[in-house]
Formats: C-alpha cells, structure tokens, sequence
C-alpha cells in the first residue's frame, strides 16, 4: 500500500488533503467547508514566540525552537522577562490569523475591538503608562492598519479615535515590517512556492498551491509604489489596490524559428 516515489500511504495522503482543506479559506478570509472549520490564531506570548505551538514551555523545548529556526520573537521576550516584565500583567501577546487579510479580521472576529478592550485593561492596571507595540514582519502592517482602524472606523471613533491613540499608546517597533510589500509576497502567491515551509511536510504539492491562493493576506505584501513601475528588472510587480495583482511583461526573447516564421 505503500507509494513508493512519495515515500507515503496512500492513508497519509488522504490526511494531507484533508488537511489542506481545513486551512483553505473561503473568498479568501472565510471559514471552509461553509463555516464548519474554524482554525484561529493561538493567543498570549506564546503566539509571537514561535512559528509552532506547543502547550510545553520548558526550556528545551525553547532551545529546540530557536535551534529549528522557528523563534520569532524569542529574544525579545527573554530580555523583557529578564527585566521583571510578567506575561498579562505589564506585557501580552496579540495573535492574529495572518491567512485572512487586516481588512476582514475585525467583520470576522471582532479582533480589533478585543484588541482595544485588552489594551484599555493593559494601561488601567498599570496607572495609565501607555503601550509599547513592538511587531514582527506582517504584524507590522497588521498593527498598522489597526491605528487607522481606531482613528478612522465608526467603531475605533466611538472608543475615542485618535484621542484614545494618544491615551493607550507610547510608540510603534516594527521589526522587519514589509511595509512596501516584498517580491517573496507575489513570488510566493503566483508559484505557490514551498507552501510556506508546508510541503511536502503537511500537504502534498499540488495542494499547496490551491491553499496559498486561497489566502488573501499576500495582497497585502505584495510590493507597492510607483517606484518600482520605473524599475520593472527589478521588481515588474506591484500593487495598486487592495489585492489587485498587476503584471507587466517587460521583455520577451522568442525562439529563433518563431522569428524566422513571422518573417
């Protein structure tokens, strides 16, 4: 039963797909299946920390993540808890799922009026000293359009709007934030690439590509500005709106007997 060129059961195959369909959004930021997956983002430090959750916070367990690559903002934490920061008292973790697009979390989940809700709890317990908010990579541009969600959304202006900015916030650290989008954004929609690290791991080949596509949180990474229209060997894609993938086609070498043809 065994196939031998995938080194895989056919069992195993059969999970994979499975798989791939429960983390495959609907029109982009939906839930699959008409709503009967449900997969969110794991909250607290832990979901800043590492790029694999486990229920384990022992040191080796830490020391095999940063080992593997897969600590995020690991290095932060370890200095701020060094410090006498306690995780929920005077410093938390905001996770987020990064598959669906800023402009859907809040129909969604409600995410970014928890958000405020937290941080109006986080600045009252500590006398009112405002929030540092240090992101990393796309949760740089998340938090981004957070601040113009409160200052400029019905619901953001009634909690206060750019008053209540000035209130809860001290300062913005974004590391590593794309905020003009990054080449690896389209590279990676438009190829499919790696599945993000997930194939052949979790999903077969084939499917990566149907689950990256479904995502629509590359549109907003993918590079932006009018800049790059001036540069097209560098970079021919770019973004204008929201989710709106232009390619340009630069230059295009035919074969010699095409030419000869034509002639």
């Amino acid at each position: 039963d065994r196939h031998e060129s995938a080194g895989t059961t056919i069992q195993d195959k059969a999970a994979r797909t499975h798989w791939a369909k429960h983390m495959q959004l609907s029109d982009g930021w939906k839930d699959p299946l008409e709503g009967e997956v449900k997969v969110r983002a794991k909250q607290g430090l832990q979901a800043m920390e590492y790029l694999w959750a486990e229920k384990s916070k022992s040191r080796s367990f830490k020391k095999r993540m940063e080992g593997l690559g897969l600590g995020l903002m690991i290095p932060v934490t370890k200095h701020l808890r060094a410090m006498g920061y306690e995780e929920g008292k005077n410093i938390r973790g905001y996770g987020y799922d990064w598959r669906a697009p800023c402009t859907r979390l809040e129909e969604r989940d409600g995410h970014f009026s928890r958000i405020m809700e937290d941080m109006e709890d986080l600045v009252e317990t500590n006398d009112g000293k405002r929030i540092v908010v240090i992101t990393h990579s796309l949760g740089g541009v998340c938090a981004h359009y957070f601040f113009h969600w409160v200052a400029r959304s019905p619901e953001g202006q009634a909690r206060g709007g750019v008053k209540w900015l000035a209130k809860h916030i001290q300062s913005f650290v974004p590391i590593a934030c794309p905020s003009l989008g990054t080449p690896y954004g389209s590279h990676t929609y438009l190829t499919g690439d790696e599945g993000q690290g997930l194939a052949p791991l979790v999903m077969s080949y084939p499917d990566r590509h149907l689950v990256i596509r479904s995502w629509l949180m590359f549109g907003m990474i993918f590079p932006a500005g009018r800049g790059l229209m001036l540069q097209p060997t560098h970079s021919p894609l770019w973004i204008k709106r929201e989710s709106v993938l232009r390619v340009h086609v630069v230059r295009v070498k035919l074969p010699k007997e095409i030419v000869e043809k034509e002639e």
